[in-house]
């Protein structure tokens, strides 16, 4: 995660704090993911062609519930991060928890669009190609 340029990060969460938020939700993040998280809490800022805002872990449970995302999508979507707009990425825990977007002013499954296998992969190609 320290490869990525013009990042602006947030101080690290700790692996006490991830498993709590994990036990409160019931799901499980990938490795990549916890990583990132123990790197930056969250933060936003260009990755490639894409600029991304990922919530910080303090934060999701209460953004998920602001958005209404499992009274739309159910209790096996879950979103981490925006692209500073409109546009939301989360897990899907349908596909093996990976990684998908969507647009927050239309939450619907029909419209999910699976954009990376896992977080490590989402980084990856967010490196490499425009995502939206």
């Amino acid at each position: 995660m320290k490869n990525i340029k013009d990042w602006n990060t947030a101080p690290p969460c700790s692996l006490k704090e991830i498993k709590k938020i994990v036990n409160e939700l019931g799901i499980e993040f990938d490795s990549g993911y916890k990583e990132f998280l123990l790197w930056s809490d969250g933060g936003e800022g260009y990755i490639g062609y894409n600029y991304i805002s990922l919530w910080s872990l303090s934060s999701l449970v209460q953004l998920n519930k602001d958005y209404q995302i499992k009274k739309y999508l159910g209790d096996k979507y879950f979103v981490f991060g925006t692209n500073g707009n409109n546009i939301c990425y989360g897990f899907d825990f349908l596909n093996s928890g990976s990684i998908f977007t969507l647009s927050l002013e239309d939450l619907d499954q029909n419209e999910i669009i699976i954009l990376a296998k896992d977080f490590d992969d989402f980084i990856n190609r967010a490196k490499k190609e425009k995502l939206n």
